[in-house]
């Protein structure tokens, strides 16, 4: 049997593409665009019965997309839009499944809804200015791909297609430039994010069998309610800049059961970046120099992880594991443009 790195393979991705835009009445916009998309593979891959057979997928996939923008002035923009997306499996989606056991495609259907806006504070001669953006969206997922702890026809752990699932929430965005020389940016995202009858497959290792525990609806794993990010620009001398960045990330789950012994917890790290550009007039144009401190208040937290559930001597185990974040950490960096 062929290990992983001498199963050869080969994938063919063709798309094109076409937009079009449209101002019927003045202060509305229409646009429209389409991807259409051929995915090829041609891999080794298992039958049913663990025999190794060489195998062919081919995906056609139409991306559409087609939205409205109201600008009922320069300053303020309302928007709406609908896509439509396609996603092809994996190459280990291929290779650890038969024909008969090979995962569907995934298609997204996404509705947004959302207003932007920009302007001055005070004269419009002003240094002050801001920028704002609230945006709504609707990720409708038909077939969308998570683990569930099955094991296929092949003795694989792999992705399974969920009927119905989505992700809906809120984007909040801003800017303002304080004064000529400090800027400040902030983005909030608020999401529910849920997968519909999802079924939890446990090994029992008692008989040989895996436990099934089905949920009506559940919470997607790694996706956590709440994200946030901070950024405070100062630029004191001309090429100099100075940032500081905060970030904040509500609790997560590690599978998809919602399983409250099961998460990885909320975290908030803060970061340091001092930049410099020294402009040059030959062959070399600028040199940069930057340094990061990231974590810089040392925060011990865990961005990842993973967890493992078997039945054995008629008991439940339930054994988390993660993976720790660095410290506080540096990193020096030199760029030249030419």
């Amino acid at each position: 049997m062929k290990v992983y790195y001498e199963n050869d393979a080969e994938k063919t991705d063709f798309n094109t593409y076409a937009k079009i835009n449209l101002q019927p009445v003045d202060k509305i916009g229409l646009f429209a665009d389409v991807q259409y998309r051929t995915v090829g593979y041609d891999f080794t891959g298992f039958d049913h019965d663990l025999s190794e057979i060489e195998q062919s997928v081919t995906y056609k996939f139409w991306n559409p997309k087609a939205g409205v923008t109201f600008s009922p002035t320069t300053n303020h923009t309302f928007y709406a839009s609908y896509a439509v997306g396609n996603r092809e499996p994996t190459r280990d989606d291929f290779t650890e499944s038969s024909p008969t056991s090979r995962p569907k495609h995934e298609t997204l259907h996404n509705i947004e809804v959302g207003y932007r806006t920009k302007g001055k504070l005070g004269a419009e001669t002003s240094p002050h200015s801001y920028a704002a953006e609230l945006n709504f969206f609707n990720m409708d997922y038909r077939n969308q791909l998570v683990l569930t702890g099955q094991i296929n026809d092949v003795g694989a752990y792999t992705r399974t297609n969920i009927a119905n699932s989505y992700r809906r929430g809120v984007e909040l965005a801003g800017a303002v430039n304080i004064t000529k020389y400090v800027t400040l940016q902030s983005n909030v995202a608020y999401s529910q994010n849920k997968l519909k009858n999802f079924s939890d497959f446990v090994d029992d290792y008692d008989t040989g069998e895996q436990e099934i525990i089905t949920f009506a609806e559940s919470d997607i794993s790694f996706s956590p309610d709440w994200v946030t990010s901070s950024q405070l620009q100062v630029r004191p001398l001309k090429g100099l800049e100075t940032a500081f960045i905060f970030r904040t990330v509500s609790r997560q789950f590690l599978d998809n059961t919602s399983n409250e012994s099961r998460v990885i917890p909320a975290y908030q790290v803060g970061d340091v970046r001092i930049r410099y550009r020294l402009p040059l007039k030959k062959t070399l144009k600028e040199v940069e120099f930057a340094l990061l401190a990231n974590n810089i208040f040392s925060e011990k937290y865990a961005a990842s992880g993973y967890t493992y559930s078997y039945i054995a001597g008629e008991q439940k185990t339930t054994e988390n594991f993660y993976y720790p974040q660095a410290t506080r950490n540096y990193l020096g960096q030199v760029s030249l443009r030419f």
